[in-house]
Parts: structure tokens; C-alpha cells; sequence
């Protein structure tokens, strides 16, 4: 699986920066300032690199997703996809996203598939979103959604958003040091399908010492009684030598009169640089 393919509300991006240790100033030992101010400088700082670190990369994702009530024939339902997930950067609409190209679906290979690669270097405004609306052609159930990317999380922190959100510390052991955030103000960093705002709220697990993202939860309620929940889980990959998403789990829950909740968990291998003759100009 190595042509190049592309992955609802709206997001757009971001962060890998070893900053060492700060001297304790006593017999040679170190100590990392934990404080909120100091860890969130450093996941800042972070995310500024890692954005370019991961543009222009590519990975295979497997995923299974499982539909519980709704429409689903006998009450549940199941899919399997094989991907190539593709991690861009978009200048027309300034957009750091996750693309999927699905390759094959409950085991079988597509026999149609788009020219991501002439979608990629299209360069027109809006091609984000068009984007965004083609990964979520394989979601099962009846809940929009075409924000379910595994870097969607890290956006918090992103200069673009990271003013909107207020954090605060929950709890530190050695140099992992876990923040919550919660979002006040619009525009939102996920938009509801009538447009209107959707506000967000998670907790990041960060390495105090280099300002790495390494578990990232993020939480948000829809109009009609929609919760959903993403968290991403990540690596350290050596031949790329900075860490990647390892595991992307989805839950999705809607009530009333037909309920029904979708999961998905998606884990990712094979990571590589792809040609970057492909980038939009």
C-alpha cells in the first residue's frame, strides 16, 4: 500500500524539541521545572517542530470499527479497513491534517480509487475540507464526523487555538506530567454540521523535560445529544527518530429513541517519508 491518499467539524495545526533539563544548581544533579507556565512553554515549543517533523509522511493505519444499535442489522455491525494515512500540510487553506487513502475494506481491495496524488497537488482553497469530507466516507453509523484524525488533539496547543483554551495542572509523577485543557471561547476548534460551535475539553500527558505529547484525550458533545471521545497514543519511531501516533481509539455515543454508539481503534506501522514532489503549491 504505497500510493499516495489522504483524512466532521474542522481542524487545522502543528510540534519535536529535546530541550534538556534545566540544572538543580546542587552536586551536578538536574531538575525539570514542572510548573504549568514552564511544561506548557516546552509542549509549545514542541509542537512547533513537530509540525514539519510530520509533513510528508506517510503510514499504514489499520483500523476495526463496531457499531452497536441504530441502523446496524441485528444490532451491531462491524468494518475493517487497510489505509495509507498520509500526513500534509495544506498552504491554500493553512491546514496541517491526516489524510487516509482506504485500500481495502472488510478484505477486500478497492477496485476504484481517487488520484490522491492530483487531489494533493490541486492547490485550491477549500481542499481541506474536501479532504476532511472523504475520510469520513467508511464511518459507520449515522453520527457526522470528519474529525477523526489521530494529531487532531495536539491542535490545542497550536498558536492558531491555544489562546481559546485554558489548562490546568492535575498531577505529576517524575517528569510526566499530566494537563487538562477545556476550551471557552469561539471558533471552535471542531464545528457542529449546522455550523454552530462545539467546544472541546481532554488532558495531555507531557514529558516536562522536552515538552513531547505522548498520550493526547480529547472530548466533545455534538447537537443531539452526541458525545465523542479521541485519544492517541504515541511512540517513539527510531527511522523516523521522533514519536509518532501508535494508537488512535474513537468512541462515539448518541441517545434517544434509536441510540446506538460507534468504536473504533486504529493502530499505525510502517512509517516513512514520501516524495515531496507531491506538496501543494
Amino acid at each position: 500500500m504505497r500510493t499516495v491518499g489522504l483524512l466532521a467539524a474542522v481542524a487545522v495545526a502543528s510540534a519535536t524539541i529535546a530541550l534538556s533539563a534545566r540544572p538543580a544548581g546542587t552536586g551536578g544533579a538536574q531538575r525539570v521545572d514542572t510548573s504549568l507556565p514552564a511544561v506548557l512553554a516546552r509542549a509549545t515549543e514542541y509542537l512547533h517542530d513537530y509540525r514539519d517533523k510530520l509533513t510528508y509522511v506517510m503510514a499504514t493505519e489499520r483500523s476495526k470499527q463496531t457499531l452497536v444499535g441504530g441502523f446496524a442489522a441485528g444490532g451491531q455491525a462491524e468494518e475493517t479497513l487497510a489505509s495509507d494515512v498520509y500526513f500534509v500540510y495544506i498552504p491554500a487553506d493553512k491546514v496541517w491534517m491526516a489524510v487516509r487513502d482506504v485500500e481495502i475494506v472488510d478484505g477486500k481491495t478497492l477496485k476504484e480509487r481517487d488520484n490522491v496524488r492530483e487531489l494533493l497537488s490541486s492547490g485550491q482553497v477549500g481542499a481541506a475540507r474536501a479532504l476532511k469530507d472523504r475520510n469520513a466516507r467508511y464511518n459507520l453509523g449515522t453520527i457526522l464526523r470528519n474529525f477523526n484524525e489521530p494529531t487532531l488533539s495536539l491542535l490545542v496547543l497550536d498558536d492558531q487555538h491555544r489562546r481559546r483554551f485554558t489548562f490546568v495542572k492535575q498531577n505529576a509523577r517524575g517528569n510526566s506530567v499530566i494537563v487538562s485543557f477545556v476550551e471557552r471561547e469561539t471558533p471552535t476548534l471542531i464545528i457542529d454540521t449546522g455550523g454552530r460551535p462545539a467546544y472541546s475539553s481532554g488532558q495531555l500527558t507531557i514529558d516536562a523535560a522536552t515538552g513531547r505529547i505522548e498520550r493526547a484525550t480529547l472530548r466533545v458533545r455534538l447537537s443531539g445529544g452526541i458525545d465523542a471521545m479521541l485519544t492517541t497514543t504515541y511512540r517513539l519511531e527510531k527511522k523516523l527518530e521522533m514519536w509518532v501516533p501508535a494508537r488512535f481509539e474513537e468512541s462515539y455515543t448518541l441517545g434517544g429513541r434509536r441510540p446506538e454508539k460507534i468504536t473504533s481503534e486504529s493502530v499505525y506501522s510502517d512509517y516513512s517519508r514520501f516524495d515531496v514532489s507531491v506538496r501543494i503549491k
